[in-house]
């Protein structure tokens, strides 16, 4: 999350969303009273004061006051979102590769995708945590698959020149990830993540209606 007093906009970042490189581009952007809330160069969790608790995929309304003494209406609200069936490929594929344990990333190393799939840890997951309970109605939306033309789309608005990042967190995969489903497991994810396919209009075709 980034919390932009200078420029007045709120990044809110889901995980698998391409919210990281978005991040280190929108943190240039940052001065010393703005927060940067995460593990890319230049951010840090809060430890103390008003943003304790805080996290990198904090909801918007994890901000309500007394959290923030500013009216958040003054500020433009950002959010990352990304083809449902995509984003399902790229969390199991970088949770195969990690570190540290939680149920999420022990039901991805311990299972081929559709055991992945099926595994109640993660269907309560993107079942109880669609976009919209990040930021309800976002004043504009940064599409992994649109990334470039959207941050230029929010640089006009901000007035600002945002560099296009580099992709970064890039797990090894095919990019294509419709291969990766059956007819079951991809009526599955539309169903997991129906609330984000009727608010952002994806398909498993990846085409935006």
């Amino acid at each position: 999350m980034i919390i932009c007093h200078s420029h007045k906009f709120i990044y809110v970042h889901p995980p698998q969303t391409a919210g990281t490189a978005v991040s280190v581009s929108l943190g240039e952007l940052c001065g010393p009273d703005d927060a940067q809330i995460g593990d890319w160069p230049g951010a840090q969790y809060a430890k103390s004061g008003r943003l304790k608790g805080i996290g990198k995929h904090a909801t918007l309304s994890a901000l309500q006051f007394p959290r923030l003494s500013v009216d958040l209406r003054d500020y433009c609200v950002v959010l990352s979102v990304r083809n449902p069936w995509d984003r399902l490929v790229s969390f199991y594929h970088w949770a195969r590769v990690q570190e540290f344990d939680s149920p999420q990333i022990i039901a991805a190393q311990t299972n081929d995708f559709d055991g992945f799939l099926s595994s109640t840890v993660i269907q309560s997951a993107f079942y109880s945590s669609p976009y919209r309970k990040y930021a309800a109605n976002p004043d504009l939306v940064l599409r992994s698959e649109t990334l470039d033309d959207d941050l230029r789309q929010l640089g006009q608005r901000l007035s600002v020149a945002i560099r296009i990042p580099a992709r970064v967190n890039m797990s090894e995969r095919q990019q294509d990830w419709r291969p990766y489903y059956s007819d079951e497991t991809a009526a599955l994810v539309a169903k997991m993540c129906a609330k984000d396919i009727a608010d952002y209009g994806y398909s498993f075709e990846g085409v935006v209606l």
